[in-house]
């Protein structure tokens, strides 16, 4: 489901009021307040889903907004359980199908199912198709697929258009990282799957790098970790307030945290939340797991609480949405509860005192 992007937030907000919740273990106040930043949101319900709400079309890196309002001025008008939507046209939709199915190919073929049944509709228009494919950089998909659907399954394919996506094809390391992530799986050798590896994980860092949302505060706290023995009676929790004052709002915040060592190494994913909206978020990343031990977790952050909040808040989050946990996968995914040993403000800090995670304080150490 796509929304016009600057749209998205208002779309998120209807889905969380009638009890959606993000699909990524973020909090829905969080991606509330990104959601001006934010490529898209994937939502669930209970057992309910998903709802892949997207403020933007295609990935970072395939094409630019002015692409994406031509799709739009393009559409249709249509009523969907009587909503006013827009239903791209034909070429529009198997441009989209290719962009979004031919990374990652070999997870479903809904997608080569949906340009087999558009291609074959009269007057289907290959120019316009072509030219929106080289838009977006995806002549290497787009000739895989359609090269399979003319050779597999004997669908007739415009030669004009082949011989342009052929004629646009990336540079060899480019093309060839294209190429098998779009390629069928079936004849890949050990040396095509790290390629494939490698492949799938340079494209979603590029693509997180640009698609990070910049709403955020950009923190870099001071994180210092630790293993003990022994842990606080009872079974600790998922959220604990933070004794911040009312006034002098920005400032840095000092924690203790205490909870069971994961037996799997994983991330600890914390955010900071208010009555007025969320604050911030960080990640703790032990490096040596220890069963049977306390993980102790000291954290320096530098903080800016909104306006007109009253009460602010450590909460631990998943990393993945309850619907997705299973007893095999909840100690690598799951919330995990904590205790909050202590916790101080100091509203007088200057806004300096932490630079890319260094102390200025004591420079000369270079204390992380």
């Amino acid at each position: 489901m796509v929304v016009p992007r600057n749209r998205l937030g208002d779309a998120l907000g209807v889905f969380i009021e009638l009890g959606w919740e993000p699909s990524s273990g973020s909090s829905a106040m969080r991606m509330l307040t990104l959601a001006g930043r934010l490529r898209s949101v994937n939502l669930h319900n209970g057992r309910y889903g998903d709802i892949d709400l997207h403020g933007c079309i295609f990935r970072p890196g395939q094409g630019s907004f002015g692409d994406d309002d031509r799709i739009w001025a393009r559409a249709r008008s249509v009523e969907f359980n009587s909503v006013a939507c827009g239903l791209p046209v034909r070429e529009d939709l198997a441009v989209i199908a290719i962009a979004n199915g031919g990374l990652d190919a070999h997870a479903n073929s809904d997608w080569l199912v949906d340009l087999s049944r558009l291609i074959v509709e009269p007057g289907f228009d290959w120019r316009l198709f072509s030219d929106e494919v080289l838009a977006r950089d995806i002549a290497v998909p787009a000739l895989i697929a359609l090269g399979w659907l003319k050779a597999r399954a004997g669908y007739a394919v415009d030669e004009e258009a082949m011989e342009r996506f052929e004629a646009a094809l990336p540079r060899p390391m480019a093309a060839w990282m294209a190429f098998v992530q779009a390629r069928p799986r079936q004849s890949e050798t050990p040396a095509g799957a790290a390629l494939r590896w490698l492949a799938k994980t340079r494209r979603k860092s590029l693509e997180l790098a640009q698609s990070e949302p910049r709403g955020e505060q950009k923190l870099r706290p001071r994180l210092k970790t630790k293993f003990s023995r022994g842990l606080p009676a009872g079974q600790g929790m998922l959220r604990a307030d933070l004794p911040l004052p009312a006034s002098d709002r920005a400032g840095i915040l000092r924690l203790h945290i205490r909870l069971p060592a994961s037996v799997k190494w994983r991330r600890l994913a914390f955010e900071i939340n208010s009555d007025a909206g969320h604050v911030a978020a960080f990640h703790v990343r032990p490096k040596l797991p220890r069963a049977g031990t306390a993980l102790e977790v000291f954290c320096e952050i530098q903080l800016d609480t909104p306006p007109g909040a009253t009460r602010v808040w450590l909460e631990s989050r998943p990393l993945r949405s309850a619907r997705m946990l299973t007893e095999e996968n909840a100690a690598r995914y799951a919330a995990p509860r904590f205790w909050l040993v202590s916790s101080e403000f100091r509203p007088d800090a200057p806004p300096e005192a932490l630079i890319d995670g260094i102390s200025r304080e004591d420079a000369a150490k270079g204390t992380r």
